[in-house]
């Protein structure tokens, strides 16, 4: 099987990496070591333990008490991540991360960010938490924000007075800390074992007084929320970059198809790989032009001993 890569080269800091986007793979999804451990014994019958004697009435509802109270306490409680708190955000653990295993942010001057497209990246992921139903979407909002309050400073001080733009997207070092946050949230909800069913605080607009339209305020009411049975929680990583890439894709794809920036259309029986390998090099021009990246390249990579042969192609923008 051909897999066609592209690589987009940003400065190394502590929320921003080289972002690497596989368009083809068979490899399988595997939970992250440590989030899920076996209880052991939690299935073991309770063991009455008596003296030899004569088992009377007492005993017997004791016994049954006891064992019931077993089973009760044994019983494995769901594993989904609570809500977060101000002081979970901040502890120890993330304090360490910040201080001893992140690498320090690069103070470059780096290209501002197409808004629109800013928003479609951010948009675009939180619209794929949202579809996928695994996290009630107001717990996700206020775990998002205790994440950035608690993150935030530490970042901004790490780079220095003026070089972060809070709030604006435009600023590729804001945007850099925006999306860490965003996908640590997602992260911390995806992966601690997700529930099928929940209960979820949606907004509703309520209008009150004579006129229509006059008064309106919003409310929320809680409703219950049920995922697709058919979406293991062992797919909702996989899944959820598969829509994101979709929802961008799609969007560049309205946005361009009628200028010279289309992307080439592929017809995924019948295109060749140079097809493959031009369309490809169309989105990543894309991305470098709306400052995502200083540099990007595509190209054809070697599968199961199969030479594919080609070309990769140069960064643009």
């Amino acid at each position: 099987m051909a897999v066609g890569a592209f690589m987009f080269h940003t400065p190394k800091s502590s929320a921003s990496t080289n972002r690497r986007l596989v368009v083809a793979s068979n490899q399988p999804v595997t939970k992250c070591e440590g989030i899920e451990q076996e209880h052991q014994h939690q299935h073991r019958q309770p063991q009455l333990l008596y003296q030899q004697r004569a088992i009377t009435r007492r005993d017997t509802l004791s016994a049954i008490a006891v064992a019931i109270a077993c089973g009760i306490s044994t019983t494995r409680p769901s594993a989904a991540a609570p809500p977060m708190t101000a002081k979970e955000a901040d502890g120890l653990s993330f304090r360490f991360e910040r201080q001893f295993r992140r690498i320090p942010p690069a103070k470059l001057l780096r290209p501002m960010l197409n808004l629109d497209f800013a928003v479609l990246l951010m948009r675009s992921s939180y619209n794929a938490v949202d579809e996928l139903n695994f996290v009630p979407m107001d717990q996700f909002q206020r775990d998002f924000f205790l994440i950035r309050q608690a993150e935030y400073l530490p970042y901004a001080s790490s780079l220095g007075p003026g070089l972060v733009q809070q709030g604006d997207l435009t600023d590729a070092y804001y945007f850099d800390f925006i999306s860490f946050a965003q996908y640590r949230t997602i992260y911390r909800d995806i992966s601690v074992d997700p529930l099928t069913i929940f209960q979820e605080k949606q907004p509703v607009d309520v209008q009150s007084g004579g006129m229509e339209g006059e008064n309106i305020r919003q409310d929320f009411v809680t409703k219950i929320v049920q995922r697709d049975p058919s979406i293991d929680n062992s797919v909702l990583a996989q899944l959820h970059d598969e829509y994101v890439g979709s929802k961008i894709l799609d969007k560049l794809t309205a946005t361009f198809q009628d200028t010279p920036s289309a992307i080439p259309p592929l017809d995924y029986q019948t295109s060749s790989s140079s097809q493959v390998l031009k369309s490809l090099q169309q989105l990543v021009n894309l991305f470098l032009v709306n400052g995502y990246a200083f540099d990007g390249k595509v190209e054809l990579i070697e599968k199961n001993g199969i030479d594919l042969g080609g070309g990769g192609g140069g960064g643009g923008g």
